[in-house]
Formats: C-alpha cells, sequence, structure tokens
C-alpha cells in the first residue's frame, strides 16, 4: 500500500484538460465508495473525540483494569479502517484531477507513471445500467509496454447518494508481483482483501482477507481472516476470527457495546491437541470513554459478577463463517 503514496505526486502530469464548468466525469466520481462510509466502528461512546487513540494511562492510579478484549477489538478495527480507508481516499484522490476520457458510459483517469518511473496506472469507472458502477484500478510494468495490466483494486458500488450506497470490493496485493520493482518500493502486503459494504440504513460492512501474511520469510505466520461488523441505534457488534494456516490455531472473538461505550467481549481459541484445545473467555467494561475499566473478567471472577455486563448478560460467541 505504500508504494501507492508515489503515484499522488505524478498522476497531475498524465491527466488530461477538460471544462471543469462542465465535469462530466462528477457521477462516476461520486458513485465510488467514501472512506468515512466503510469505516468499522470501535467500542467507545458515540461522539468521542479523539477517536483514533486509547490511552495508555487512561485509569490514572486506579486499581481498576482495563479489559483486554476491548483494546484488542478496537485496534482490530482501526487496523482495517486504516489500510482499506487509505485505499478509498487515494481512489478519491485521483478521481479530483479531470479525466482523460469520459463519456457517458465510462470514465478513464490515466494511465500514469508512478514518480520513480517504474510502472503506469490507471483508473477506470465504467456505469452498468441505470444504478450501478465498475470500477477497477491496474498497473502495468513501464519495463514492458506491451504487458497486460494488472488488476489491483476491482469493484462494484450501487449509491443511493453521493455519501450512501452498497458495493463490494477487491484488493490483490499479489498483483503487484507482475509489476517492476526497485528504489523504495519493498512489498509489504500479501493476499486479497474482498470487502462488501452497505449503509443505507445502518452501517454493516464485511472483510475477508486470504492468504495474508507478513513479510518475515522465517516466520510468515500465513493466515485467513473475517470481520464483521454492525451498526445500529442501539449500539454496535464487531466479530474477528482468525485461521492460522500453518499451525491450524482459530481465534475469534465478538464483541457489543451499547451507544454509551459499554460493552461485552467473548472470545473463543481453538488449537491443536488431541482432543483439540477449546478455550472459552468473557470480559466487560464500563462506558467510562475510552478507559473500558472492567467489571467483569470470567478469567478474574474477584472483579465482578455477570450481571454487571448488563445489557450483555450472556455470551455470544461469533459466528462467521472462515474461507
Amino acid at each position: 500500500m505504500t508504494k501507492l503514496t508515489s503515484l499522488i505526486a505524478a498522476a497531475a502530469l498524465a491527466l488530461a484538460a477538460c471544462d471543469p464548468a462542465e465535469d462530466p466525469a462528477k457521477e462516476f466520481r461520486d458513485a465510488l465508495p467514501k472512506a468515512d462510509a466503510v469505516q468499522v466502528g470501535t467500542p467507545q461512546a458515540e461522539g468521542t473525540a479523539g477517536a483514533l487513540t486509547v490511552a495508555p494511562n487512561a485509569l490514572g492510579d486506579s486499581p481498576a483494569l482495563q479489559s483486554e478484549y476491548a483494546i484488542t477489538s478496537y485496534y482490530l478495527a482501526v487496523t482495517v479502517n486504516s489500510g482499506v480507508g487509505w485505499m478509498l481516499r487515494f481512489l478519491q484522490f485521483v478521481t479530483t484531477f479531470p479525466p482523460t476520457t469520459c463519456d457517458a458510459k465510462t470514465c478513464t483517469w490515466g494511465p500514469w507513471v508512478d514518480n520513480e518511473g517504474l510502472n503506469r496506472w490507471k483508473l477506470v469507472v465504467h456505469k452498468v445500467g441505470d444504478a450501478a458502477y465498475e470500477y477497477q484500478l491496474s498497473a502495468q510494468p513501464g519495463s514492458n509496454p506491451a504487458a497486460p495490466f494488472v488488476a489491483f483494486i476491482t469493484g462494484t458500488a450501487h449509491p443511493v447518494d453521493r455519501d450512501h450506497g452498497s458495493g463490494t470490493f477487491t484488493i490483490d496485493f499479489d498483483a503487484q508481483d507482475a509489476l517492476d520493482h526497485g528504489g523504495l518500493w519493498v512489498k509489504k502486503d500479501f493476499g486479497q482483501i474482498v470487502v462488501d459494504h452497505d449503509n443505507t440504513a445502518g452501517v454493516s460492512i464485511d472483510a475477508t482477507f486470504l492468504n495474508a501474511r507478513n513479510n518475515d520469510p522465517n516466520h510468515p505466520d500465513r493466515l485467513n481472516a473475517v470481520y464483521s461488523f454492525r451498526r445500529a441505534s442501539s449500539g454496535g457488534v464487531l466479530q474477528v476470527a482468525f485461521e492460522n494456516l500453518d499451525t491450524t490455531e482459530v481465534v475469534s472473538l465478538r464483541t457489543r457495546w451499547s451507544p454509551s461505550g459499554a460493552g461485552r467481549a467473548d472470545a473463543h481459541y481453538n488449537g491443536p491437541g488431541t482432543p483439540r484445545v477449546d478455550y472459552y473467555a468473557s470480559e466487560c467494561w464500563a462506558g467510562e470513554v475510552q478507559s473500558y475499566v472492567e467489571v467483569y473478567d470470567s478469567k478474574h471472577p474477584e472483579i465482578g459478577p455477570e450481571t454487571a455486563c448488563s445489557p450483555f448478560n450472556s455470551a455470544e460467541y461469533a459466528d462467521v463463517v472462515l474461507p
């Protein structure tokens, strides 16, 4: 993902000018999903300022404990938001420039050469019928002008208005393998992400990560993962599940919270053994802003009774399905 930042400086140089008064690209630009509409929620009070911080000393000198499951859920959501959100903001940025070509059915931005002169990039948005748009960000290795463009991001959008709609998109990090590399470009992301989103009524976001891993060849930690988020007036629900493809370990977490930020998380671990190991645990926390003060912990019953979890008085474990 970091490589795409280098495209910004070069994009304007290759995009053709057009009459801004006509702006034929407006409907294509508006159809693309907005980063703010595809944001996984976090277990915090509604309307909280500074939404992207968790103070490590939030409890001061208090002997109370913070819920590690709440903080884990928070950072899992922030991780998805930062990656997916950056991609969508980049697409929006490209469309702020005049398109190279545009007609009633298709607008194309580029091709343009990234600022290292390695690859050529383009964004194409195509109207399908009356209410759907297909889009694709693709690239071609600069060393081979005859090579096909390979798709990095592909998606379909069904906009209701500029800020609301539904759709799906795929980010294929492994498409980078077909491109030229050099200089500061080091592949840091692997696998594919498939995201389904809908904010026409409430917010629902589902993301599936396939064949992801880190860039340490000695410990690649290959995994599949699933995220599912639902937000309504009653609060939010975030489910995550990970499967380590090398060890067969599966970890899942279902986190629920009310508009005040108070919530509960129920975790499940399933790992190798004879028989396989099954471990369940739960934590609940109060609604203090981003403090996540524990009021119940199944691992430490001395903290408080399960009735302190109200209105989440019983466990609900993740039911998302891993690929």
